[in-house]
């Protein structure tokens, strides 16, 4: 399931239940494109999933150059995901041209969840992003 790709600076909420709900079966892809300028920022962002409306339930997480990533983490990108994170409240920390995450400005890249251990119809969450500035 794709949610809408993020406007850049957009800092709502999105919500799974919005989009259907969070069965134990279920994918969500977050697309965001970075603008192409600046090509890096003093302050990092972050992308995080954590229940809403829903138990709370263990989630896998991955930033990628492709939709529903979940192979081993590949630091370059190429074989994997570039990171990934786990846990009731998963977060990944990022950049533009620097570290912890140097994503590359103006490139495309994809945020997938997916539920762990889910035991119920419906597990849902929300995510949101702080973008670096």
């Amino acid at each position: 399931m794709m949610f809408p790709e993020i406007p850049y600076n957009d800092y709502s909420r999105r919500t799974t239940g919005a989009q259907g709900g969070f069965p134990p079966d279920r994918i969500f892809v977050l697309p965001m494109t970075l603008a192409a300028t600046p090509t890096s920022y003093p302050t990092l962002g972050n992308t995080s999933m954590a229940e809403y409306q829903g138990p709370p339930t263990m989630r896998h997480m991955t930033i990628s150059r492709s939709p529903c990533d979940f192979r081993p983490v590949d630091p370059t990108g190429v074989n994997g995901p570039l990171a990934e994170s786990a846990g009731t409240a998963a977060l990944i920390g990022w950049n533009v041209g620097v570290e912890p995450l140097a994503l590359v400005a103006g490139e495309t890249y994809y945020f997938s969840y997916r539920n762990l251990n889910c035991a119920q119809a419906s597990c849902d969450a929300s995510t949101s992003t702080n973008w670096p500035h």
